[in-house]
């Protein structure tokens, strides 16, 4: 049956709502979220006060109340996401407060606020209102407890990797299951290829921020481009031509240098071959000794000496033949003592001197890793084995600075190692066998495209786990930030809807 027309237009002048009206409905709800539920009557008071329609407060609080619920019914999203969005800068405010009072439990704060809410929000009198806070607290606290435990949380070594701009996988950042699913789903087809990647790409800017961490004194850092034993050699030549600037200006006698190349014989720590014996005394002579004039080598030939040890260390270990390797290996530790004995001998040469002498230093725990790591790794080296280097590289049989982590770098390599793990990723294996896989059994070709798919944008790029990780935290983050408000205005009333059905009259 139509209405009447004044019915009618009544009822069209009650739902059809300007801009403006829809602007002041959606700021009435976020004014609620700001206020936990207490701007309906803070606006009734004052239009009772100092409106000119001359109206009481129990009239206005009843058309406000009832023009909410209209725009609610109308537009329940805009209404309820903009409740929301104002009941969170007032939360979280809220919860900073609590935390500077010794409230720092997520279940104790999300009870609290959940119980202001209720109270604000509940309609009548203190009755009504105790029993609106006391609904909030009971179901408000265990639900941010609840929140609060199912955020992932980023370990302090994960947080410390990040903010050193090593891109950790998935499932390095959450750690626990979600790592050890990350492993096993490494294996798989199709979709360990970018997992395997992403933790290459890891180990890779890890090895290159050790280096940079090593380059701090001379303030100097590896290109991203860079990895292995070209990242290294770049470094080495970094601090190379440091000393290059300062050692002309010194000058260095040869006698605890043949010693140390006796010594470096000798000792036979890497395990020479008489070949690789042979090649190291003949490389040492013609790169340094030979260089000497009267036990002593200038400034310009101690430069020299200095730049082509080290250029002739590389090359050598970088062939792949164990013979040069190993005398490259040797070289390497002719450079450092040659290093040290400059700064013996030139103890007051100046700041260059130094800044050089401590990059140096720093870099010889990554010397070592890159030398262990070298065959068929490219010189990619694990947290693992940066430490192993550290730990080699102190002097002194109880290497007390290394029991108590104080060496340089050394919380950076265990916090690695905790994160990573201590071994070298897979470079690729489970990928490159996809299309046997996809013959042998093509019906999963369209299960298997989608996981993959899924697993480049996971791990494709650097960002792709870092946007995961954020939404994992940020959802139950969120969700634990508006638990006032919902407990309030949803779960609350829902819950005593319930109460009410199962008790009628003897519910209060």
């Amino acid at each position: 049956m139509p209405l009447p027309k004044s019915d009618a237009e009544t009822r069209g002048r009650a739902t059809k709502q300007t801009t403006m009206d829809i602007v002041g409905n959606i700021g009435r709800a976020f004014a609620q979220g700001l206020t936990f539920g207490t701007a309906d009557e803070v606006e009734a008071f004052v239009r009772s006060q100092f409106s000119a329609g001359g109206m009481s407060y129990d009239e206005e609080i009843k058309n406000i109340r009832s023009e909410m619920k209209a725009f609610e019914k109308a537009s329940p999203m805009v209404a309820f996401g903009a409740e929301i969005l104002g009941s969170l800068p007032t939360a979280l405010l809220g919860g900073a407060g609590l935390a500077r009072l010794g409230i720092t439990s997520a279940g104790k704060i999300a009870g609290i606020e959940s119980a202001l809410y209720g109270a604000g929000a509940a309609e009548g009198g203190a009755v009504e209102r105790l029993k609106g806070g006391a609904l909030g607290a009971a179901i408000g606290g265990p639900a941010g407890k609840l929140t609060q435990a199912l955020t992932p949380k980023l370990s302090e070594s994960v947080s410390s990797l990040i903010s050193q701009s090593i891109p950790l996988t998935l499932g390095q950042r959450l750690g626990g299951g979600a790592k050890r699913l990350e492993e096993r789903l490494g294996g798989f087809q199709m979709v360990g290829e970018p997992i395997r990647r992403a933790e290459q790409r890891a180990l890779s800017a890890f090895n290159r921020e050790a280096m940079n961490n090593a380059l701090a004194p001379l303030e100097k850092r590896v290109p991203s481009s860079l990895e292995g034993q070209q990242a290294f050699a770049y470094a080495d030549n970094l601090v190379s031509d440091a000393y290059g600037k300062v050692l002309p200006k010194l000058k260095v006698t040869t006698d605890p240098l043949e010693t140390a190349a006796v010594k470096i014989l000798e000792l036979d720590e890497i395990g020479l071959t008489k070949e690789a014996q042979e090649m190291f005394s003949k490389k040492a002579e013609a790169l340094l000794f030979s260089r000497a004039v009267d036990g002593q080598l200038s400034g310009e030939a101690l430069k020299k000496a200095e730049s082509d040890l080290g250029q002739a260390a590389i090359q050598m270990l970088t062939r792949g033949s164990t013979v040069e390797s190993d005398a490259g290996r040797a070289l390497f530790d002719l450079q450092n003592a040659l290093r040290q004995t400059a700064v013996d001998q030139n103890p007051v040469a100046g700041l260059d001197l130094k800044k050089a002498n401590e990059a140096w230093k720093n870099l010889q725990p990554v010397q070592k890793a890159v030398v262990t790591a070298a065959s068929g790794t490219g010189g990619k080296f694990t947290p693992s084995q940066l430490l192993r280097g550290m730990k080699g590289f102190e002097a002194g049989p109880r290497k007390k600075k290394y029991a108590r982590g104080e060496l340089p770098m050394q919380p950076f390599a265990a916090a690695a190692q905790d994160v990573m793990g201590a071994t070298i990723p897979d470079s690729g294996t489970a990928g490159r066998s996809d299309v046997v896989g996809l013959l042998s059994d093509p019906a999963r070709l369209p299960l298997r495209l989608g996981a993959r798919a899924l697993a480049e944008a996971v791990y494709g790029t650097p960002s792709g786990s870092a946007v995961v990780t954020g939404l994992l935290r940020g959802v139950p983050a969120a969700a634990r930030t508006a638990t006032p408000m919902l407990t309030a205005t949803e779960v609350g009333p829902y819950a005593e809807q319930q109460v009410q059905g199962l008790l009628g009259g003897r519910y209060p």
